[in-house]
């Protein structure tokens, strides 16, 4: 009986082994098409914290692995990767809570408008002219 219970254990961590194997490969595999696809040079790219399948650096682009797999396995337009790169950078720069993630984006999720990104950059813009008479009038004042 505990022959069995050893040969069952070194079964298990070979198995892992071999699950984080052929894991890295496929992740590897996915990061390559995506670098192929989008004329990215593959050796320059990495995962963050040596953490295979988490986020890639990608020529200071951080593309998650899930964004990846739904580049390739979506086929989405080449130019949809920037579109949305720079949207929800653009978002989260004006305060947005959430961004959509890559796959709504191809599938055309709801977005904001250019007006309605133009009208947050104004109300960021006063929120912030506010902000500074508030400090120059707290300085004046020696609070």
């Amino acid at each position: 009986m505990e022959s069995q219970k050893k040969k069952l254990l070194k079964y298990n961590c070979m198995n892992k082994e071999m699950l984080k194997t052929k894991y890295a490969i496929a992740c590897d595999a996915y990061l390559r098409e995506f670098c192929k696809k989008h004329g990215y040079d593959y050796s320059d790219a990495y995962w963050v914290g040596d953490q295979t399948g988490g986020i890639a650096d990608i020529n200071e682009i951080f593309v998650s692995m899930q964004t990846i797999i739904d580049d390739i396995e979506l086929d989405a337009p080449e130019d949809e990767l920037t579109k949305w790169y720079d949207y929800c950078v653009e978002m989260s720069f004006l305060g947005a809570e959430t961004t959509p993630n890559f796959s709504s984006w191809v599938k055309g999720c709801p977005r904001k408008t250019k007006e309605q990104i133009e009208a947050m950059k104004e109300s960021k813009k006063k929120i912030e002219e506010l902000k500074d008479m508030l400090f120059s009038s707290a300085n004046d004042k020696n609070f």
